[in-house]
């Protein structure tokens, strides 16, 4: 009960925050002369991926280079690809289509290139992938299997929720150890 509440209160501590930031940035732009909020508009415009894949994750870092994760399905084929020019060439990072491996998730970045992602195991926790230069895929730990979600702040330091817990690392995900 107790880690429910502390959590609670971080969560509303949270949007009490985002709640102030949002309240600042109006009244900055009411005493701005003219000032008009900024109106957006998107075209979405489909992209191949040469296999037929299943996607399970997508992370754009700018307009051109972006990476995908997934697999032919969840138990099998897993790939991240990863593409420079927009969605028009994708290539493998890391996996095979037509292997045996799990789907990779869960795709998380911390900078322009560090990186992590999950894939699923036949039983207990997921395998925790890194990457420090957007390129190159090691096994650097484990996330829970029954995860709600997982975030990295930097490098070393990440935070797992699931259920009732909050769990924190800080070595990359190689050890969680709970925060509450």
């Amino acid at each position: 009960m107790r880690r429910g509440l502390t959590a609670l209160a971080l969560l509303l501590s949270l949007a009490g925050y985002s709640a102030a930031q949002e309240l600042s940035q109006k009244s900055t732009r009411a005493k701005t002369p003219n000032a008009s909020p900024q109106k957006y508009k998107a075209i979405w415009e489909p992209v191949n991926v040469k296999e037929d894949l299943k996607l399970f994750s997508v992370h754009f870092v700018g307009p051109d280079e972006g990476w995908v994760a997934g697999g032919k399905d969840e138990l099998h084929g897993g790939v991240i690809l990863h593409t420079s020019n927009g969605g028009e060439k994708w290539e493998v990072q890391l996996g095979d289509p037509q292997s045996s491996e799990r789907a990779y998730s869960d795709l998380r970045f911390a900078g322009p290139k560090l990186a992590w992602a999950a894939e699923s195991t036949p039983g207990g926790d997921h395998k925790l992938l890194h990457s420090t230069d957007g390129q190159n895929w090691t096994v650097s730990g484990t996330v829970a299997q029954h995860r709600t979600d997982y975030q990295f702040t930097s490098e070393n330091v990440g935070f797992c929720t699931g259920h009732e817990d909050i769990l924190r690392t800080a070595d990359g995900g190689a050890e969680l150890a709970a925060c509450l």
